[in-house]
């Protein structure tokens, strides 16, 4: 992100609202600030495993981030779109 540091970028798993079934579990994140062209530019690189309660369909919601484009100043917003997962049982597990 060009004008923030990595410090200020949030953690999307705390702002992804997760279907009845399944969890998200943030690994701890690797932030870095460089300056680029006069401007800090922050990096967070951080895994989310998701974990579900029993096998079947689930669909993670759209997400949309809002910010700011330092270079245009004007307000800007990042959309992921939904996405769904198959979850499967284990081989060899008993599944309810």
């Amino acid at each position: 992100a060009v004008g923030q540091s990595a410090s200020q970028l949030p953690d999307l798993s705390a702002a992804t609202p997760m279907p009845p079934g399944l969890k998200a579990h943030a690994e701890e994140a690797a932030l870095s600030d460089q300056l680029l062209d006069g401007h800090v530019v922050g990096q967070r690189d951080q895994d989310i495993v998701l974990l579900a309660d029993q096998p079947g369909r689930y669909e993670l919601p759209e997400l949309r981030l809002a910010w700011w484009d330092v270079v245009s100043n004007q307000r800007r917003e990042a959309v992921l779109p939904a996405v769904t997962v198959e979850v499967v049982a284990a081989a060899g597990s008993t599944s309810a």
